[in-house]
């Protein structure tokens, strides 16, 4: 049958005959391709063509079926064998099964720009109305505020134009406000329950139909059955059809109740497994995760049960079958509580001692300053005190050589030094701090004697100008003698006395 046969036949409107011109070109050559044109019609505008009844293209299309197996195969050879009828009638079937795949791969692909532009045109318009809706929404809020706010009876209503004493606040919904049919073009009217519930079960047919296990759905006979028994479900949906822009092609969409595309559902697939035990083949092991054999389990379990020589570290003698744990013994927490209150044994730290009035510990530094002979003490009695070698009265840990008559106690401090032949005076440290400041130093006892007389000590000789002090002075730091003259190399002895 030929293109111009195939749209009288089935009275095609023009656009859809120019739109099938190309694909028949292939398929329409004998009497079976005709029919798997208008299997290929149904699948691509969801109706029969020309409005045919779904019973009769079914008989039809097993009809035909039969007569192309009788034209192909039987006139060719009327003695063919079962096995190379069979042969034959299931090479026509996979060619058929697989133009069919080739045809809505193609199809699939050939539509995913469009859809994916379509969707993206929708969506722009749906925001656009959704803006333009948000911003009707605020301007109407805004008049609605500004008119509920007025108190002045803007309309000028009375009770008797009403009939009423009181006017309530509230909005009455009339029968006539809902709509109950499926046809109307109305937007801004709410849709009655028993609507809804029938768009429910139109969708929930539709969603059961396309999830449906389609496996055994591999010969155009059993295509044919599967519709008789759903011809319920097919009234429902044949009046209609899908458009591809409800078609889901994303992994990521959150869009409920909408149907997904052949490819979708073939990459789904593709990353599951078959429900049912898992082989070990398939578990991936890990450090704490291994599998075992029955080999190695009987071995280990054998383990368990070592003989009596294998055993190691055995005691060489074993507590007496009679015997008991009566309370002549302690129990592990009954000598944890004991030794808790006690300590280690060894020397015991100073901080665990303590201390009271007549226990004190006293430090290195007060123990010396003790051992230093009472330094710091004073006279109460005021008398004499002897003291043994060693043992001097000290303030400040420096011996006290006596006390002035206020009290004030005075020290000695003993000085030698070197006058050279060639000179007549020195400049040593004197070691008495702010000595000048404070005018520490009150006086001072010498002698000394030359090398010329080394047998004679000097404690003052006026016939003696090399020995005898010219000039004596101090500052803070340093102590100058001077003599009136220089006299060979002279030795000196300087007691100082300060407070």
């Amino acid at each position: 049958m030929n293109i111009k046969d195939f749209v009288l036949k089935y009275n095609l409107p023009e656009h859809e005959a120019e739109g099938l011109k190309d694909a028949a070109q292939f398929w329409a050559r004998s009497n079976f391709e005709e029919k798997l044109l208008i299997l290929v019609y149904c699948l691509t505008f969801g109706v029969f063509p020309g409005g045919i009844d779904a019973e009769d293209f079914e008989d039809e299309l097993s009809n035909n079926i039969g007569q192309f197996i009788n034209d192909t195969i039987a006139s060719e050879n009327l003695v063919w064998s079962s096995l190379k009828t069979n042969t034959t009638i299931s090479s026509a079937i996979s060619n058929l099964s697989n133009s069919l795949q080739n045809l809505i791969t193609e199809s699939v692909t050939t539509e995913k720009t469009e859809r994916e532009v379509a969707d993206q045109n929708i969506l722009n318009q749906i925001q656009t109305e959704i803006n333009d809706r948000e911003d009707a929404d605020l301007l109407l809020q805004t008049h609605l505020d500004e008119h509920t706010s007025r108190t002045n009876n803007p309309h000028q209503v009375t009770k008797e134009q009403i009939g009423l004493g009181n006017v309530k606040n509230e909005i009455q919904l009339t029968e006539s406000d809902v709509i109950n049919a499926d046809n109307s073009s109305i937007t801004n009217k709410p849709v009655s329950a028993a609507q809804v519930a029938l768009l429910r079960q139109s969708i929930t047919s539709i969603q059961n139909l396309l999830n449906s296990n389609d496996t055994d759905l591999d010969t155009i006979q059993e295509i044919v059955n599967f519709i008789k028994s759903n011809k319920n479900v097919v009234d429902q949906i044949s009046t209609s059809k899908i458009s591809y822009t409800d078609i889901i092609d994303d992994f990521n969409s959150e869009l409920p109740n909408r149907p997904a595309s052949a490819g979708t559902v073939f990459r789904l697939n593709q990353s599951k497994r078959n429900a049912g035990p898992i082989l070990a083949s398939e578990i991936s092991q890990d450090a704490t995760h291994r599998l075992v054999t029955d080999v190695e389990k009987a071995g280990w379990n054998g383990a368990m049960i070592p003989a009596w020589n294998s055993i190691q570290d055995k005691p060489s003698e074993f507590t007496p079958s009679a015997h008991n744990h009566n309370a002549t013994y302690y129990t592990k927490p009954e000598i944890d509580t004991a030794l808790a209150s006690k300590r280690g044994a060894g020397a015991i730290p100073a901080s665990e001692i303590t201390q009271d009035s007549t226990h004190r510990f006293v430090t290195d530094s007060q123990i010396a300053a003790w051992n230093a002979a009472g330094g710091g003490l004073t006279n109460p009695l005021n008398q004499d005190i002897n003291f043994a070698i060693g043992k001097a009265l000290r303030l400040n840990n420096i011996p006290v050589a006596g006390w002035l008559d206020d009290g004030t106690p005075f020290f000695k401090k003993r000085l030698t030094f070197t006058i050279p032949s060639t000179g007549s005076s020195v400049t040593i440290p004197h070691g008495i701090p702010n000595a000048f400041t404070n005018k520490r130093i009150i006086g001072y006892e010498f002698n000394g004697f030359t090398s010329s007389l080394p047998t004679r000590m000097f404690l003052f000789g006026v016939a003696n100008t090399g020995v005898t002090p010219q000039d004596v002075l101090y500052d803070n730091t340093d102590l100058y003698f001077a003599t009136t003259t220089a006299s060979g190399t002279r030795n000196f002895i300087v007691i100082l006395t300060y407070i």
